[in-house]
């Protein structure tokens, strides 16, 4: 099982909240600039907030679930690596009179 899609969420919701951000301060900006009759009464800024939190959540999401991936990567009972052939030296007289 990989762990890349659950990075893609990440990823998907740092990009929202960075947007998210970036049109605040847009905003912010341009109602300084334009005075408050552009603002709409703050419409905008509440979908800018709600980017924000909804970026927020994905980030979240994607970190729980890079925890499980690995946490299930970790307990399934399957061996990290396979012995392809195990090379040994041959055994002497010696050694095999001392196992007897």
């Amino acid at each position: 099982m990989t762990t890349t899609p659950l990075r893609l969420l990440s990823v998907f919701g740092s990009v929202i909240a960075l947007l998210g951000f970036a049109f605040a301060f847009l905003l912010v900006f341009l109602r300084l600039v334009f005075g408050p009759q552009w603002a709409a009464e703050g419409v905008f800024m509440l979908f800018a907030v709600l980017f924000m939190f909804i970026g927020a959540q994905f980030v979240g999401m994607g970190l729980l679930g890079e925890y499980i991936g690995r946490i299930y990567n970790d307990v399934r009972a399957r061996p990290r690596y396979f012995i392809q052939r195990v090379v040994r030296q041959p055994e002497t007289a010696s050694q095999e009179e001392d196992r007897s």
